[in-house]
């Protein structure tokens, strides 16, 4: 934002309007734009003041007047995603909110919440899947698709037994047949 102009400065155009030049040379002589002094002489002229006026101060958001529910609602619900959040605030509250505009708020507010990257599944039968021997890739320069679609390193979890076998699997019919070498 730009820095407003000295009280000095606009007594000193308004004394030169007042002596008889017009706003524009004053805005000349003084190096200001036109409309700038135009605007001081009609303030001049309205209220006989100045002074700059008072800036508007911090914006201020619209969801703070819905501060307790999204608390709340987090408390009581802490899996919900930003997208929910919105859609519930939209539906519940009647407040139109961005994203961004709802993960600035719980910044704001220093609440954070994580989800789980790899949860296992909780109602698989371990015991009615076959053992699957685990398969390696056939080349070390196969790039699994999920890695590469990511720049961020994230944590393996290793699964054993049954259930590791059956992850290796389906990791493995992922791996994409592309050669990074050279030709």
């Amino acid at each position: 934002m730009a820095k407003g102009y000295s009280k000095d400065l606009r007594v000193r155009a308004v004394e030169l309007v007042e002596s008889g030049e017009s706003a524009r040379e004053a805005a000349r002589i003084l190096n200001l734009g036109a409309s700038t002094t135009i605007r001081w002489m009609d303030r001049w002229r309205k209220t006989g003041n100045v002074e700059a006026k008072p800036g508007t101060g911090h914006s201020r958001s619209p969801l703070e007047q819905h501060k307790q529910w999204l608390i709340e609602l987090i408390a009581a619900e802490p899996d919900l995603t930003l997208e929910e959040i919105r859609a519930r605030l939209r539906s519940q509250r009647k407040q139109k909110a961005g994203i961004g505009s709802i993960w600035r708020f719980f910044d704001r507010h220093s609440i954070t919440f994580k989800k789980k990257h790899c949860t296992p599944p909780s109602r698989i039968d371990l015991t009615s899947l076959p053992s699957v021997p685990r398969r390696k890739p056939s080349s070390p320069s196969c790039v699994h698709r999920a890695s590469s679609l990511s720049t961020r390193l994230r944590s393996r979890r290793r699964w054993s037994g049954t259930m590791g076998a059956l992850l290796a699997v389906s990791a493995s019919s992922l791996a994409c047949p592309m050669v990074t070498g050279r030709r």
